[in-house]
């Protein structure tokens, strides 16, 4: 599974977005300044992640949050309405995934994924 996530620079407000194969490594990768796009930028926030099956439709969402201008209205847009609680609930909520469960446990504001 493939995941784009956004990324909040608590020093200036600003939004990154990338995708990897494997968020909790990138993710501690970007929080200890070992990635050149963020290093300066520190401390981040995980704000939003969206999984996907494969690494196409994965660059294809990067591309398009990145790229177009709908894309960085929508960026802002999730940015702001997933907060950190509400993000660690769907991390966990993804952990845990259940087909059968899914409409009973997940509390998101938009329903299962």
């Amino acid at each position: 599974m493939y995941y784009v996530y956004i990324l909040r620079s608590r020093r200036d407000q600003l939004l990154y977005t990338g995708y990897t194969a494997n968020l909790k490594k990138r993710y501690w990768l970007h929080r200890n300044g070992h990635v050149k796009a963020t290093r300066n930028r520190l401390p981040l926030d995980l704000v939003f992640c969206l999984p996907f099956y494969t690494r196409k439709e994965t660059e294809h969402m990067e591309w398009f949050l990145k790229n177009t201008g709908s894309g960085r209205i929508l960026k802002k847009k999730l940015a702001k309405i997933f907060n950190q609680e509400d993000f660690i609930k769907y991390l966990a909520w993804l952990k845990y995934y259940k087909p059968e469960l899914r409409r009973k446990y997940y509390t998101g504001p938009y329903g299962p994924p």
